[in-house]
């Protein structure tokens, strides 16, 4: 319990209020490394199934218009788009007052499904910002399946373990950290979609560089959408240990996100 209440404070600690969800998710991953002494990734939630509850648009100038989107659960997501021609700030309220009451309630995904049929409703200039918008859509679902937004810390801390007094080891450890790809590649494959913990060992792992270590995965909810935690370290870790302070840390990202 004494890792748990040291998890919880230090995230208590750091104050993180309801629009800095991004700042949870990178704090939780330092946090989480410290005490485990493992390296500690959290990716943020895929928002593509995330419940839309309303967007504005804020004029930013003649060409650029801020959205500030916002998703069930507290999700707050931000795009900037560039659009051809100038369109007044009372035409853009009376777009955003149409976008919300048509797509309250649904999911993204859906969204970028059902518009395209619907442009025409649109005038030519107001259906060139929702065309934009759209398309932001997809760039947000492609950026987080490639990960853009994932978390890795406890580098400094997981080399504290004997394992890494080799040089070696040490420099191994060091680029399993820094290999981006490699970090996305492991939670794209060692998350059930159940929630439930999924623990690989050793060769178990499909890639070599993770043949020397063990990977526990598990996935956290905020609302409607997901997001993936788990640490990576040497074999010999105490299982029991890390499952416990993964199911204890998700259920507070849960409840922190539910604020």
């Amino acid at each position: 319990m004494l890792d748990e209440r040291s998890i919880k404070s230090r995230l208590e600690e750091a104050n993180i209020t309801v629009v800095e969800k991004e700042n949870l998710y990178a704090e939780t991953s330092k946090i989480l490394g410290k005490v485990a002494r493992l390296l500690a990734v959290v990716s943020e939630p895929n928002i593509s199934k995330g419940i839309f509850q309303k967007l504005e648009f804020v004029k930013l100038s003649s060409n650029k218009i801020l959205v500030v989107l916002n998703i069930l659960s507290g999700i707050i997501k931000t795009v900037i788009l560039e659009v051809d021609s100038d369109i007044s700030k009372q035409k853009l309220d009376t777009l955003a007052s149409t976008f919300n009451e048509r797509y309250h309630g649904l999911a993204l995904n859906q969204i970028r499904e059902l518009n395209p049929g619907k442009l025409h409703d649109y005038r030519q200039k107001e259906s060139g910002v929702i065309n934009k918008l759209i398309n932001s859509f997809d760039k947000m679902n492609a950026d987080e399946e490639k990960g853009s937004k994932i978390f890795v810390g406890g580098t400094g801390d997981v080399i504290l373990q004997p394992e890494f007094e080799n040089p070696r080891n040490f420099k191994d450890i060091i680029e399993l950290a820094e290999d981006r790809n490699l970090v996305i590649h492991i939670f794209q494959n060692n998350v059930k979609s159940d929630n439930d913990m999924m623990i690989t060992i050793g060769s178990e792992n499909d890639d070599e560089k993770l043949k020397n270590y063990s990977v526990v995965t598990t996935s956290y909810n905020v609302g409607e959408v997901k997001g993936n935690i788990g640490v990576i370290g040497p074999k010999r870790m105490n299982y029991a240990r890390m499952i416990s302070l993964l199911k204890f840390t998700s259920k507070l990202i849960n409840e922190i996100s539910g604020h």
